[in-house]
């Protein structure tokens, strides 16, 4: 375990999936703890897919390859490359076990670095390869307490929006909607209707109704994750084409994901090549991709 801290935050990673497993103030944590009775996972990294491939099986040049649920990124061991107080860098190369699973050669850096109340969470994805384009994608699934969370209650915040275009007073996000074997209909959608405030009220049954609220094609930048005062604990800025919002459906669960993504699962019944999945990101031979979002502590 690799541990940050700044005058306002502290953060472990395990160089396990480098993953995030702790951030707190001094007096709270903010990052769910990995209760395996909810789900037994602080904030995974997605790669070199985001949600699932169609009956956990994709094709390249016609062969085919199995592949579980958000990839094997999220379950390797990283090297750890370097460490200060306050930044951190892990590195994931390709090998003989993945090969056998993704066949193409690659390079996943993951940089953690506290920036006074913010945590900084960079990617940076090479292709060493000098004549193969490299598809991938790559998300974030950190999990976040409930602000106040009272099990017996029903009330569970809000999210704040900041919209990425144009809007109504009362804006109305469009969600992509799960059909079967964690795909997407090809074409089904529903609305997410938010205030004027540009939020929406969350209670326990949220995410019975919507398992997964997938915003797709940039509509938002931001998400705050908000008490019942509407004021924010956190927020997440981001770049990413999509984000996801997600917690166990039917479970009762003390937390929820806020999710950005470059990528995103199959539509239902998809038998194309790897390469021409929704949402794919082609990297040039000897091309670098870096991204990042952040992760601010507001209270």
């Amino acid at each position: 375990m690799v541990h940050l801290q700044n005058s306002f935050l502290s953060a472990s990673i395990s160089c396990h999936g480098a993953e995030l497993c702790s951030l707190r103030t001094s007096s709270r944590e903010y990052l769910w703890q990995a209760d395996p009775q909810y789900w037994a996972r602080h904030s995974p990294v997605l790669f070199p897919i985001v949600g699932s491939v169609y009956d956990k099986m994709f094709r390249v040049n016609g062969q085919t390859y199995p592949m579980g649920q958000h990839g094997f990124a999220r379950d390797a061991d990283f090297e750890l490359v370097s460490a200060t107080a306050d930044e951190a860098w892990f590195r994931l190369e390709c090998n003989a076990a993945t090969l056998a699973v993704y066949p193409f050669s690659f390079c996943l850096e993951i940089g953690y670095r506290l920036e006074e109340r913010m945590l900084r969470v960079m990617w940076r994805v090479t292709n060493p390869s000098a004549d193969v384009v490299l598809p991938f994608q790559i998300g974030a699934h950190p999990a976040f307490y409930w602000p106040e969370h009272d099990a017996a209650g029903k009330e569970r915040g809000y999210f704040a929006f900041t919209l990425t275009g144009p809007h109504d007073a009362a804006p109305t996000l469009v969600s992509r909607k799960l059909s079967g074997k964690g795909c997407v209909d090809a074409e089904a959608t529903f609305p997410v209707h938010l205030d004027e405030q540009q939020m929406l009220a969350l209670s326990a049954d949220t995410f019975d109704a919507f398992d997964t609220i997938i915003l797709q094609d940039a509509q938002v930048s931001r998400v705050s994750l908000c008490g019942a005062d509407r004021k924010p604990i956190l927020s997440l800025s981001f770049s990413s084409p999509l984000v996801g919002l997600w917690s166990p459906p039917g479970k009762q669960a003390p937390f929820v994901c806020i999710e950005p993504w470059y990528g995103r699962c199959d539509r239902y019944g998809y038998a194309g090549e790897f390469c021409q999945r929704d949402c794919v990101n082609l990297l040039p031979p000897h091309g670098v991709f870096n991204a990042h979002y952040t992760i601010e502590i507001h209270s």
